[in-house]
Order: structure tokens, then sequence, then C-alpha cells
């Protein structure tokens, strides 16, 4: 066994077990973080005693290149790397670089496996201003032959460079280069370098010693997963031991190779199971403590218990189920578990033993971290430039009705862990269940209209009248330990008001139909008109509680007419007009100079019961108003009878003035349901043919008065 470990057993709390074979072997020790603990990577080659081993010196594999690019710099921080194999078994003592006078360190050399895994780590120490630097490593890490490593040190953004001085194999000794994606980086620095440009040699190298041809060497790595398998990780340091995650249970990965030139016989495998919270080991009857060693049968791929010079067999949970054992499950938080594995073998020449010791650290995190999840709604009615958090009728927004509102979301991972499968909804939006994917504890997002399936964030018309309008939003979280969906609610309110504009009065307007008697199922079209004086850019005239009041055979009739607003613009050159069926009234805009006719309003009437010919009187009634003080307006009305006609009023086509429309030339009147013409028909106060809204009433002025 390597003396340090002997050293080591002497220092930490022991008890002894007995091992099936009749040795003694000290069981798993558990520690606290803050007591003082020494750790060297364990390693051991045990050569014959005939035999010597290489020279102190070693093979490097750069020897007399020198770098074309001293002070190349991208301001990156890189950890970089030279991929590189040796022809036979060996240990690397020592890791070099060529250092660039502009790179300013500190500096850390790594030696990683092809897989990604670290194998050994050692800080740079009295290094000069520029050129070749070297740090021994504190324990030689064993290497297989003819098995592919990178050997990497970080930059702070400055380094040398040859560009393309890996594109061939350099060789010196037993070490060569790979030849393809050589010259590795990463960023940041510390993570595994796999990215490669231009095959540039970056000048990061080893000091190696081969072994001998009668030169027997083990290597047995523990290295550990805290991500469930996905990566594994050397942890050896007790300053920085890697941490379990809460809810994935540590697991483990032995490797074990043969790092000498003579094949080892005997491989027996141990590797301990569990440890309670008292620091008493448990598990199977194996030795109290570990699991059986492997026999032959058991060795994957059929290996026996043999190992040749240059291979190496990888044990899982799968070959050593205690591998996936809970080390940390019942442990207090910040518990560091000490997690130990030996290899056992012979020399194939010489008989003599050949065994390695090596462990894992572990911290343990301590109970699950709760899931918890908030919501935040809030809402702004003037396009995002404010943003209340309206709970209540005391902190929400009050806007004249009609009106619009956009709204947010604001989701944030209050708890501990991770949460998955994330949805909001809002039914009152619209909004359901839609996905807005994982959130990492503490992590919080906004979601806006913009947000790929939250339109309907955007309410044009969220409030059509006078109310109280209140909408709640909903979250819904899936821990990723298990557990509970965690959800979370919020409310908007939005306060509309009714306002009257400043300057009102009432108007009525009072008619008669033709000699012409209509037929049930014919429709009328009642529609009005005006011209206006005093008007400014961006006057509004309004028409609200409007009727047409008349009677017929005996029967009296009131007809409900929408409402209407109509804005004067001077930065228009047509007018439109349309319906809008939210708040069931037609909206005009006219250029600031009008028209001798500018549609008012319109309502499409079914006759239930044949009308009778002359009825009169015909009066439509209405309040009009402005929020100009002068403003006037002189209006007049039509009525037109079809025989076919729609009251989804935007299908109408209908003509906004006599002159100056957007969509119609022609001369029609103002008020023409151009795409119904062909159905006009004599009646009410027209008489068919081109008459499409009927002869005009007389002309009525209205003043709204100001208060």
């Amino acid at each position: 066994m390597n003396p340090f470990w002997s050293q080591f057993h002497r220092n930490a709390p022991t008890h002894v077990v007995s091992r099936h074979d009749g040795l003694k072997r000290k069981p798993p020790t558990k520690f606290l973080l803050g007591r003082w603990f020494a750790i060297l990577s364990a390693s051991l080659c045990i050569v014959a005693a005939s035999n010597a081993l290489a020279g102190a010196g070693g093979e490097s594999i750069f020897t007399t290149q020198m770098p074309t690019l001293l002070s190349a710099n991208d301001n990156v921080a890189y950890e970089m790397g030279t991929k590189f194999q040796s022809a036979v078994g060996g240990n690397i003592t020592a890791i070099r670089y060529y250092r660039s006078a502009c790179d300013l360190g500190p500096h850390t050399g790594n030696i990683w496996d092809a897989a990604g895994n670290k194998l050994a780590s050692v800080g740079f120490a009295g290094e000069t201003a520029s050129g070749w630097q070297q740090q021994a490593l504190g324990t030689p890490l064993p290497i297989l032959a003819n098995a592919t490593y990178i050997v990497s040190v970080n930059t702070p953004g400055c380094y040398v460079d040859t560009p393309g001085g890996l594109a061939s194999a350099v060789t010196n000794g037993d070490l060569s280069t790979i030849v393809g994606s050589n010259g590795v980086f990463g960023s940041p620095a510390g993570v595994f370098p796999t990215s490669s440009f231009n095959n540039s040699n970056y000048f990061r190298d080893v000091v190696f010693t081969p072994g001998t041809s009668s030169s027997a060497c083990i290597n047995l790595q523990k290295l550990v997963s805290v991500d469930g398998g996905k990566t594994f990780q050397l942890s050896t340091s007790l300053s920085s031991p890697v941490l379990e995650q809460s809810g994935i249970p540590a697991q483990y990965e032995l490797i074990v190779s043969n790092c000498g030139n003579v094949t080892l016989n005997n491989l027996l495998v141990d590797d301990c199971v569990a440890i309670t919270a008292t620091g008493v080991p448990n598990g199977p009857p194996y030795s109290n403590c570990y699991y059986p060693e492997l026999i032959p049968s058991t060795w994957p791929s059929g290996i026996a218990n043999t190992l040749a010079p240059g291979t190496s067999v990888t044990f899982t949970k799968a070959q050593i189920p205690g591998l996936g054992t809970d080390l940390c499950n019942g442990q207090p938080a910040n518990t560091v578990i000490q997690n130990n594995a030996e290899a056992d073998s012979t020399s194939a020449t010489t008989g003599a033993a050949v065994s390695i010791d090596t462990f894992a650290l572990v911290k343990c995190p301590g109970a699950t971290p709760t899931a918890n999840i908030a919501l935040a709604k809030q809402i702004s009615v003037d396009g995002g430039a404010t943003w209340y958090d309206a709970d209540t009728t005391a902190t929400a927004p009050v806007v004249s009705a009609p009106h619009g509102a956009t709204y947010r979301f604001i989701v944030t991972n209050t708890g501990g862990q991770d949460l998955s499968n994330v949805t909001v909804s809002d039914a009152t939006l619209g909004i359901s269940s839609v996905s807005i994917g994982t959130l990492a504890a503490g992590q919080s997002v906004t979601i806006t209209s913009a947000s790929a399936g939250f339109s309907n964030l955007n309410q044009p018309n969220r409030c059509p009248v006078a109310g109280t309008y209140t909408n709640t939003a909903t979250v819904v979280g899936t821990p990723v330990y298990g557990g509970a969906n965690v959800m979370a609610s919020n409310p908007a309110v939005l306060i509309c008001q009714a306002v009257t504009p400043p300057c009102s009065t009432t108007g009525s307007n009072a008619s008669n139909f033709n000699g012409t008697a209509i037929p049930s199922g014919d429709y009328i079209w009642f529609n009005s008109n005006f011209t206006a004086n005093g008007v400014k850019d961006g006057t509004n005239f309004y028409l609200t509680q409007s009727t047409i009041q008349f009677s017929s055979n005996g029967a009296s009739y009131s007809v409900l007419v929408p409402n209407a607003v109509i804005t004067f613009k001077a930065s228009v050159s047509c007018a439109s007009t349309s319906f809008n069926t939210t708040l069931n009234r037609w909206e005009t805009i006219v250029p600031l100079s009008g028209s001798d006719e500018i549609f008012l309003s319109g309502v499409g009437f079914p006759v239930p019961a044949g009308f009778q010919k002359g009825i009169n009187p015909v009066t439509w009634n209405g309040t009009f108003a402005t929020d100009t003080s002068g403003a006037s307006l002189n209006w007049k009305w039509g009525a037109a009878v079809y025989t076919q006609f729609t009251t989804n009023y935007n299908q109408l086509g209908v003509k906004p003035t006599h002159t100056a429309g957007c969509s119609y030339s022609n001369s029609d009147h103002a008020g023409t349901p151009e795409n119904f013409k062909s159905y006009v028909t004599g009646g009410a106060r027209g008489g068919g043919g081109s008459n499409f809204t009927g002869s005009w009433s007389g002309t009525t002025s209205v003043t709204p008065l100001c208060h």
C-alpha cells in the first residue's frame, strides 16, 4: 500500500474491519468541513529491483520549437491545450507551457483524458516573466500507452501561437501529438478544451517518464458524477469537494489501468458502499464494508482478472452496485464523505504485489430544497410606458371607457430547486397553459405580448364600456427533484369610467316615408350624414342614445341606432369608416377639410310585417356631443329599402363621405352600402334605381352646449 495512505490512516479516526481474506483494512471515513486534511493523488508503481527508472529529466513533446506569435491577444480567458499520446506506459511528472510576456496569470495546468475527465491539476508557482515554465505534479500521473490525453494551461487572454504548428505530428521519444483538430481551446478558463482552429500550437507540454521493460504499474481513478451519470470528474480536494445536488444522488466510476510494461495478474477491485450518520459502515455483509472482490466472471467484456500493458477497464454501478449508493442520505448539510476504493494485482514477471488505493470526496447538500414559484401580473394603459401592479381596485389604473390595455407577467422561481414544465394561463385573455420551459432556482423571466404564444397580452379594447375589469393569471411548475407541482396566481384590475364630453345637446329630425309600401322580409337602411363647422385637428363628434321612432298599422316601433364617433385629422387625406363590434359603434375618420356629406350613423332594420305607405312622422333622435368648444353640425337622414341586407356592418362597404373617400371614387352619397347596391328597391324614402340612401330629410342644426 502507498506510504501516504499509511500516514493518512494514522491521522484519521479509524476502526479496523476484517476482510474475508484475513487481511485488515480501514473503513471509509467521514469528515466535516473545517477539519485539517492533506490530500494527494494516490498512484503507485512497483518496479522490479533489478531495473532502473527512466532519467529524472524525462521526455517532453516540444524541444527546439519556438512560437511564431509571441503575444496573440483575444481578450478572452481561455483554457488552451495540446492533445498527445505516448507509445509506452509511464508517468507524467510535470506540466510545462511557453508563457507570453503579456500573459499575467495566475496559471493552473490540467491533464485530461479524451472523455473530458480531469486526471491531474497543479498551480504554477515561481514563474518567470516569459518563456518556458514548468511545474511538477504533487504525485506523478500514470498514463497508458497509445491513449489520448490533453494537457492544458489557462490564459487570461494573451498567449503564444504557431498557426498550423500541429497540422502534422510532432514526435519526441515516446511522445507525439495527435493529428487532426489539435491545438484545442475552450472558454472560460478551467473548462475541458474541445475547440480547435487551424491546428495551432499553443505550446502546452508535459514531462514524461516512460516505464521500463520490467516495470509493473497499476493506476486506479475514482470519478464522481453529480448530474445523474452524464459526466464524471475527480474530487480529491477537501477545500473544494464536488457538491451533490439535492435529489440527485452522486454515483461513482472506477477506471483501473495497467500503466506499466508488465501484465498484471490476479486483479481484484474493492469499493466501500455506505456510511451512516454515526460514522458506522453498513451495507452487504462482505467485510462489513466492502463489496466482494470481483471474480473473473463479473469483469466486463470478458477481460477476466488480468490486465495487459496499456489496457484499462471501467466499472460503473452496473458492475459494482455500491457505486450508485446515496452516501449522503441522512447526512447533515456540508458533510464531506470520503469514499475509498482499492485495486490489487501481482506482476506477471516477478509475482510481486502491485496495489493502489484512491478515493473521492462528496459534500452533502442536506435537506432537499423547497420548491416555490411567484407570479406578478402587471397592466399598462399607455402602451407600456407605465406599469401597474394592480392587484386591487386601490392600485388599479383608472381610464375612460372605451380603452385598451397591455399586460405582462413576471414569473420567478423563488425556491431552491429548478422547475420544469412551467406553464402560464389566463382564461380571460384566452391564454391556456402556454409553456415557458424550465426555470432555474432564482431565475426570473418577463413575458410580454411579443413572447411566443402570448400575443393576447395586448388587448386593444379591454374595457368597451364603463366598469371594473379583473382577470387572473396562473403559473404552474414541476419540481425537478419530485413532489407536487407548485402554483401561483395573481390578478390585475382595470377601472373604466364613463366620460361625458364637455359639450353636448340633444337633437331631433322628423320626416316621412314615401307612397310605396314595404313588404315583410325587406330591410330598411336608415342612414344619416352631416357637415361640420368650427372643427380643428383632433375634434371628435359623438352620437349616443339615438333612436328612430314611427308607427305602422297600429304598431309603434323604436329602432336603436348604434353609437358613432367621427374624428377630424389633419394627417389624413381621405375618409374611412368601420364598425367596432366590441363597442357597438361606427368609427369614422375624415380629413380636417371635411366634406359636404360625412357619414354619421346607420342601422339596418328588418321589416317584421308589411309596412303601410306614407308613414308619418318618422323621427330620428339622439344626443350630440363634441370635445371642441364652438363646434357645430348640420345633419340630415335618409332611408332606402333593400331586398337583401346584413347587420354585419363591416360587410356593407359603407361610403364614409360624398367626396374624398379612401375606398370609393364615385358620386354615391355618404352612407351608401356599396356592397349591396344591387339589392336596392323602392320604399321608405327611396325610389330604387341609383337612390341607395333614400332622399334626404330636412337639415337640422346642432350646437352642443359646453359645461
